[in-house]
């Protein structure tokens, strides 16, 4: 059942475990971000006996299971299907990511209760042989227009909920092409994963993302293809109107998000087994026995029983977890670094934790092992690289940008950025 290990260009799953320096990564999706806290015990129960004891939140609103051992993973994988976390998968291949309003069906603000829409998309990407083709970073965003835009979310294809009852379509993530109705979701998801394949292939290299054909110019060749978008008028103004007026992507999503829903969050998104076990606890003890991850490395208790949302709070809060949005740790990407990773070659964690107080509140540190880029495709105000031992420091970018220092040591990493957050203080 093990894959052999891959160095770049897929993600792990359940049945396609990826190799790193502390184990096998086995990566659990569910479905609208909803984890029955019975669920999420389990998941911290087999994190200890197979894995290393930490669980990763990813940015694609997945859990994790880290440092599991090659001769664990066959028994792993029975178990999670024996308990329903994994749906057997004879074909061995992975359907794209769906990323939908975290609070599916329980926000008051939303629009629409997408759980439906996205069961159905669900199940028509996971009979499509089509989707063998996709690259396996493909992903697919479904929003109710409720309380947290996922426009900030990297996609490939998103539907956005209107007013008037239809959906907005993007592709590459920022590309608005037009407006489906309610029904038509999954036939026009299917329709433009198809053009994609088809398109990917047809220039001088292959596409990975849809991005890259936007890019290209080549959104005129995508959209024949959908019937859908051709049905539903694109010149609605009051729709277009209602998409640009939405708020700005974001939400914390840590603290108290509503009088009945509180978010928490780990550290850089590294949850141990007993913060799991806990956040589970508490939603059985003190709201509906549910939670629901996000993709920005946040788990939300709603339906919170009245009066004891505090205590939630100070729980996880004992517990090491991030309640307070303010906390620079927030605003601190890092990804697990050596010796957890084979493509590392520093550590990153340790790092960014000492770096975060000096972040001024509008700005954003990202630590990345290497030029891949895991734990944050956005740009950042401060941007570490780790090469061959050392750190390449970038301002207002992406790892793969052009550094304005390079080969620090850690220790010239850590005063570069100080001197840069004194010099900034000073400004202000």
């Amino acid at each position: 059942m093990i894959a052999a290990p891959q160095s770049k260009g897929w993600c792990p799953s359940a049945w396609r475990p990826m190799l790193t320096g502390d184990g096998y990564l086995v990566r659990l999706h569910f479905s609208c971000g909803i984890v029955g806290s019975e669920q999420a015990r389990v998941v911290a129960s087999l994190a200890r006996r197979y894995g290393n004891g930490f669980i990763d939140l990813t940015r694609r609103a997945n859990l994790q299971i880290r440092g599991v051992a090659e001769d664990g993973i066959d028994q792993l994988q029975r178990e999670l299907l024996a308990r329903g976390l994994i749906a057997q998968n004879a074909r061995g291949v992975d359907t794209p990511n769906v990323v939908a309003s975290p609070l599916s069906g329980r926000d008051r603000t939303a629009l629409i209760d997408i759980r439906p829409l996205v069961q159905k998309l669900e199940q028509r990407l996971a009979s499509a042989p089509i989707v063998r083709d996709l690259p396996a970073k493909f992903c697919i965003l479904l929003e109710d227009g409720g309380r947290f835009s996922l426009r900030d979310i990297d996609s490939d294809i998103a539907f956005e909920a209107c007013h008037d009852g239809r959906f907005a379509v993007r592709i590459g993530s920022k590309e608005r092409v037009g407006f489906v109705e309610t029904g038509d979701i999954a036939d026009t998801a299917l329709a433009l994963v198809t053009a994609f394949v088809t398109l990917a292939k047809s220039g001088s290299r292959p596409a990975r993302r849809m991005r890259e054909l936007v890019v290209e110019g080549r959104v005129s060749a995508i959209l024949p293809s959908c019937l859908a978008l051709g049905r539903a008028s694109t010149t609605s103004w009051s729709a277009r109107d209602d998409v640009n007026g939405r708020a700005e992507p974001g939400g914390d999503a840590v603290g108290f998000i509503a009088d009945d829903i509180f978010g928490v969050a780990a550290p850089f998104g590294s949850l141990q087994a007993d913060q799991l076990a806990l956040i589970a606890d508490l939603a059985d003890l003190h709201a509906g026995g549910e939670l629901r991850l996000t993709p920005w490395r946040a788990i939300l208790i709603p339906a919170i029983a009245s009066g004891t949302i505090n205590h939630i709070g100070n729980e996880c809060a004992r517990a090491g977890l991030v309640t307070d949005p303010s906390n620079p740790r927030r605003h601190v990407a890092a990804c697990s670094g050596a010796p957890g990773c084979v493509s590392a070659s520093v550590e990153t964690r340790k790092i960014a934790e000492e770096l975060a107080p000096l972040l001024r509140p509008r700005d954003t540190l990202h630590v990345s092992a290497c030029a891949k880029s895991c734990a944050s495709s956005s740009a950042a105000s401060l941007t570490l690289v780790g090469r061959e031992g050392r750190f390449d420091l970038i301002r207002n970018g992406r790892p793969g940008d052009t550094p304005v220092l390079v080969g620090l040591s850690p220790e010239g990493a850590r005063a570069a950025i100080k001197r840069i957050a004194a010099e900034e203080r000073g400004h202000v």
